[in-house]
């Protein structure tokens, strides 16, 4: 539109010159004056459609989608590790003393010196025979047994069978009957020996 109006201007201008008309002459002037007031509402009505085109322009622009989420990383397998083997059971060692030698220690010494002198022996394993006196009930956690000594009255030996698989046997057992009992020494005292994870090892 603005370089029609230029295009009119220029051709009238042209055309006055051709006729020898100057440019004070009114009719140049109003030529002029006609395209100026052209020139300008073409640049007003520019600006406005520039306006109006940007508002709705502004609108209509979608926002931008957000970026796509990362894929979550790849699942590394497991790899099962060996199970560490199993430690080897401690070698069972078996003294040769009576429970007479051990209550023995005692006789010249008191409890804190003999406590140190019979401390190596504690878990160590010995094997007692005798008829048997009493066998305690199951408690869910072991049964007591007990063998007579009609020649000691005194000491004392109790006999823990710490797994439920001796129950049954244990069951079987009457009073008077002999029996070979296998222990760990668990403790030891003036009066008494107790051996524990007892097994038998030969019995009527």
């Amino acid at each position: 539109m603005l370089a029609s109006v230029a295009v009119l201007a220029a051709a009238g201008a042209i055309r006055a010159a051709q006729q020898g008309v100057g440019w004070g002459d009114p009719v140049v002037i109003g030529l002029l004056g006609g395209a100026g007031v052209c020139l300008i509402l073409a640049l007003w009505a520019l600006g406005v459609w520039r306006a109006i085109a940007g508002l709705f322009g502004r609108e209509s622009v979608p926002p931008a989608a957000p970026p796509p989420a990362p894929p979550p990383p790849a699942a590394t397998p497991s790899v099962d590790e060996p199970e560490p083997p199993a430690p080897a059971p401690a070698e069972r060692v078996t003294t040769q003393r009576t429970p007479e030698d051990l209550w023995e220690l005692f006789a010249s010494l008191t409890d804190m010196q003999a406590t140190r002198v019979i401390e190596p022996f504690i878990g160590q394993w010995m094997e007692i025979s005798g008829p048997v006196d009493s066998v305690g009930n199951w408690d869910g956690h072991f049964a007591q047994v007990t063998l007579n000594r009609p020649k000691d009255p005194y000491h004392h030996i109790f006999f823990m069978f710490r797994s439920e698989g001796w129950v049954p046997r244990l069951a079987t057992l009457a009073t008077g009957d002999r029996l070979t009992i296998r222990g760990e020494i668990e403790r030891i005292d003036r009066i008494s020996i107790q051996l524990t994870n007892c097994e038998i090892v030969d019995g009527s």
